[in-house]
């Protein structure tokens, strides 16, 4: 799927790497241009002041302008912005995007890389990203951008690429984590975004039973894969 996630100085960090059969000339006006951009990017680029420090401004088609600024400019190899997330993704902070564009042959390698701070969003995010890659180039080879009808499914592959349906275990001084009762207790808890649900649920257990950790943990993380697998069939 080409898609790696590490962190980097505390922050989730996607990365993808793409060749395309276009030079890097014409890949940089396809990253750069507004009227290009917006063909491929997830919003429309209404702004473009491509200079470091300048302001980029995307708009959502939904009422919000989402603001940026041009953290680095090296024609035609580098180009790199940040995007506020808006409201709506709490958990996010400032998105850095970065572009690295490497001559290969008569085409180019393209690095890209998005550095978040949501890592149980990893997941959405490299989904995402690998549409949008696609249409870039369907764009540069003048093709009408096509979306593939496989998100879900190619975000329940980067789930478990990354390892985000992996539970993890904290021990306190308590017990597992702070154990109010003798045979524990299950705490879940629901949220929403634009990719979907969120479900994070927490069991808590006395010390006295630290040897079940690992079995209730794996048992849970079963339980909840069967879950979405059932809900996923629903919404078809």
């Amino acid at each position: 799927m080409n898609a790696t996630l590490r962190t980097v100085d505390g922050r989730p960090v996607l990365r993808f790497e793409r060749r395309l059969a276009h030079p890097p000339e014409k890949v940089w006006r396809a990253i750069t241009e507004p009227a290009h951009l917006s063909q491929w990017y997830p919003f429309r680029a209404v702004e473009m002041d491509l200079r470091v420090g300048g302001t980029i401004r995307f708009d959502d088609g939904e009422g919000t302008i989402h603001e940026g600024v041009v953290t680095a400019l090296d024609p035609p190899r580098v180009f790199a912005f940040t995007e506020d997330a808006g409201e709506v993704l709490d958990r996010e902070g400032e998105n850095l995007l970065h572009f690295e564009l490497r001559p290969d042959g008569e085409g180019c390698l393209v690095i890209f890389t998005h550095t978040f701070d949501d890592r149980p969003h990893a997941a959405a995010n490299a989904a995402g990203w690998r549409g949008c890659l696609d249409a870039l180039e369907m764009v540069l080879d003048g093709r009408p951008v096509e979306v593939a009808n496989n998100w879900v499914e190619l975000h329940e592959a980067y789930i478990e690429a990354f390892g985000l349906n992996v539970g993890s275990a904290e021990v306190t001084p308590d017990g597992w984590r702070s154990a109010d009762r003798a045979a524990g207790r299950v705490r879940w808890e629901l949220s929403s975004s634009p990719a979907g649900a969120r479900i994070i649920l927490t069991q808590t257990g006395p010390s006295a039973l630290a040897e079940q950790r690992s079995a209730a943990q794996a048992a849970w993380q079963t339980h909840i894969d069967g879950l979405a697998k059932q809900l996923q069939g629903a919404s078809r």
